[in-house]
């Protein structure tokens, strides 16, 4: 059984732990696949100069009314709730959470193991979930590569997980959101770290979940 086929069922069994039914993945994809499926999937073009072209959806600046925090027993007394910090239920999100995964079942999608942090003293280990393939080039672009940052993929095993998922719409009615879109930072049973899910396009929100881990890692040891 080759290393890679070994890998792509140890990532099964943890999607299938997180409640993922017959995930259909691709996964630590090279620039120039990912670049092929957004042409493929029309979700982007190539420039004249041969750069990757794509749109940034409803939303080309930060959303931070839709941002929020989950408020539990590891948070509650940690975070500076206000219009910033915006508390969010436990259930709510675990709740959310389901319906989010759920959301996956029927699509293909795509995954990096990626290394945030240059400083080896402090650097996260990232699983990103993407729905789509420029979001996961972005990941590619924005974090360092495993091996690079001398990590063996093999027996990586992520600190952090962001969940991506763009086309999924929040109810705000049943799920207390404010509106369709949201990225929820949940420090969420802080022996599991944190896990970040989003459904907004700009990508810029994984820089802020990048400070917000940071910092929270400092203070939390």
């Amino acid at each position: 059984m080759t290393e890679s086929l070994i890998k792509t069922m140890t990532i099964k069994s943890w999607l299938s732990n997180l409640n993922f039914t017959l995930p259909d993945f691709s996964y630590q994809s090279d620039r120039q696949f990912l670049t092929n499926e957004t042409i493929r999937l029309n979700r982007g073009k190539l420039t004249a100069n041969d750069v990757l072209c794509i749109n940034t959806g409803n939303f080309t600046g930060r959303s931070p009314e839709d941002r929020f925090i989950v408020k539990d027993t590891k948070t509650s007394d940690k975070v500076w709730w206000g219009n910033i910090n915006k508390p969010y239920d436990n259930q709510d999100f675990k709740n959310l959470k389901k319906k989010l995964i759920k959301y996956f079942d029927d699509k293909h999608f795509y995954i990096r193991d990626a290394i945030a942090g240059s400083d080896p003293r402090h650097q996260l280990g990232l699983r990103i979930i993407n729905e789509f393939p420029e979001h996961n080039l972005f990941a590619m672009n924005m974090f360092i590569d495993l091996q690079k940052a001398g990590h063996n993929l093999n027996s990586f095993e992520p600190d952090w997980m962001i969940l991506h998922a763009p086309n999924f719409k929040a109810n705000p009615s049943v799920d207390n959101t404010r509106a369709e879109n949201f990225a929820i930072c949940i420090k969420f049973y802080f022996a599991y770290r944190t896990k970040h899910f989003t459904n907004a396009l700009f990508c810029k929100y994984w820089k802020r979940w990048r400070y917000d881990s940071v910092f929270w890692t400092f203070r939390d040891g």
